[in-house]
């Protein structure tokens, strides 16, 4: 007799079964232990623990039918059918999403707010498109398919989106639903939009030697925290996760190799065997730590979640805008109070009325809901007509900054104004010039100088010094030369001038 087992701190359930010798073992399923657990036992629970209950006995099933128990399967059955007909729950409507979103997350305070703000947009768009606040079970592809078409979002924020709505629905859609992801057909299959999809991969810039000896300069003068990680990563190729939560553990200082298992791939637990440099061997040297990781407060920033990550990204870009910027600041023609683009001048100042009536005659054309709408309104006009800066608009309206800036991004495109704010001579309009671009044909500007950039430029120079591609793999990880050599090599007109003349080329 096989049976489920719920055990304490554990996020998966797992299965108590016999063995063929006749020796019992508890088995991880690999299905995640969702919502409120009950007080004792697996008996009650709200909905998405009686979800995940259901999709574990399913696992269970599977696998005493693969050990051949036969009567084991039967009660396996006989359980799932109980849980179907007999402990049943009401249907999720369209307006319990939210809340159920905010959830399902296990992130920070910030990320669940903004996850719940994700699933409140889809929830009042699909609200009124139906007229009605009716069941998650009777949304189908034709409402999912209008959201998306409605979106303006980036690749990066759209693909998190549509994971969040896969999520959702894979929780909260009666079993036996089939949701408006698990199309067979593939006329019927959701569609991304077509900006999405014409979204080509920027990717990014290697530094020169004299662009790192700048960079190092910079950082070793600042005294930041950040200065052994930026050796590290130019010395390595490592990763900024796998950086941040380096532990000793994998430090041969003798030897002068590193042995790391990367995170975005330790689930195959391929281990990369990095060489160590005389200048990152003397920075790992210098550092005094004790305990697990090598950069303890470093470990613990980053593994505060994605506010962390994001905070360390903004340190290595201060620095790098004072080590590779020219001094000019930015563009003038983006200069504070000046907003161009309307109609061939500038305007003479922020609170221009002609400006502010172009955004509400183009939102009152948009195909959004009238919550998005009324939002864009509020911010235009307390951004255009008020003068107020995105900080004042956050505490008076109680929009997140990242909303803020979406609405008036969506409102330049819409209007061809240029409504945004920057400092000739900011630090926030230098680091943007540095670090990000805007490639032709692109709706928003994509980073193309940060952490991941050392890791480009440690496998360009490899290549360039005569590394093969298979010893660069065995020190990246990269399953394929393809990636190595599409995404990674960026050797430069220079190089590429040196290398000697193909003889086709000389007769």
């Amino acid at each position: 007799m096989a049976s489920l087992k719920l055990m304490k701190d554990r996020p998966t359930w797992h299965g108590n079964v016999k063995k063929a010798d006749g020796t019992r073992t508890v088995v991880n399923l690999g299905v995640p232990v969702r919502g409120k657990r009950p007080d004792s036992g697996q008996v009650g629970g709200d909905q998405a623990f009686k979800n995940s209950r259901i999709r574990a006995e399913e696992a269970l099933k599977r696998l005493v039918a693969s050990m051949g128990d036969p009567h084991a399967v039967i009660s396996a059955q006989k359980t799932i059918v109980r849980l179907k007909g007999g402990d049943t729950e009401k249907e999720v409507r369209l307006s319990e999403l939210p809340e159920l979103a905010r959830d399902l997350s296990d992130g920070a305070e910030a990320q669940k707010s903004a996850v719940e703000g994700r699933a409140r947009q889809f929830a009042d768009f699909v609200r009124e498109l139906m007229g009605k606040d009716v069941p998650l079970s009777r949304v189908g592809v034709k409402e999912v398919q209008a959201f998306y078409d409605s979106l303006r979002d980036s690749k990066s924020t759209f693909r998190r989106r549509e994971g969040e709505l896969r999520r959702l629905f894979r929780e909260y859609t009666p079993l036996g639903v089939r949701t408006p992801f698990e199309a067979k057909k593939k006329k019927d299959r959701l569609r991304r939009p077509e900006h999405i999809q014409s979204d080509t991969v920027q990717h990014r810039t290697p530094f020169t030697p004299e662009e790192l000896k700048r960079i190092f300069a910079v950082a070793k003068a600042k005294d930041s925290r950040i200065y052994p990680l930026i050796v590290l990563a130019a010395g390595t190729g490592l990763r900024k996760g796998d950086l941040c939560t380096l532990e000793w553990a994998s430090v041969d200082l003798k030897a002068g190799m590193l042995r790391v298992v990367p995170r975005k791939t330790s689930k195959y637990g391929k281990e990369v065997i990095i060489p160590l440099s005389p200048s990152v061997q003397g920075v790992l040297k210098n550092v005094n730590s004790v305990g697990k990781y090598v950069f303890p407060k470093i470990a613990e920033i980053y593994l505060s979640g994605r506010g962390g990550s994001e905070t360390l990204r903004r340190e290595l870009k201060v620095i790098l805008a004072e080590a590779l910027g020219d001094g000019d600041g930015g563009q003038s023609s983006e200069g504070r109070g000046q907003v161009s683009g309307h109609e061939g001048k500038d305007l003479e100042k922020v609170g221009d009325a002609d400006a502010y009536m172009k955004c509400v005659a183009c939102i009152a054309g948009l195909g959004t809901t009238e919550r998005r709408r009324e939002r864009l309104k509020e911010v235009a006009r307390l951004y255009l007509l008020e003068g107020l800066t995105y900080k004042q608009i956050k505490e008076k309206a109680g929009y997140a900054k990242s909303q803020i800036s979406e609405a008036l991004r969506d409102l330049e495109d819409e209007t061809g104004l240029k409504l945004r704010r920057y400092s000739a001579e900011g630090k926030r309009s230098k680091i943007r010039e540095v670090t990000t671009c805007k490639p032709s044909g692109r709706r928003y500007r994509q980073s193309v100088r940060d952490w991941h950039s050392f890791r480009t430029t440690w496998i360009t120079e490899a290549l360039k010094s005569g590394w093969s591609v298979a010893d660069v793999q065995k020190v990246t990880g990269h399953a394929e030369t393809q990636i190595v050599l599409e995404n990674y090599f960026r050797p430069g007109e220079d190089h590429l001038k040196q290398l000697p003349v193909p003889a086709s080329a000389a007769v």
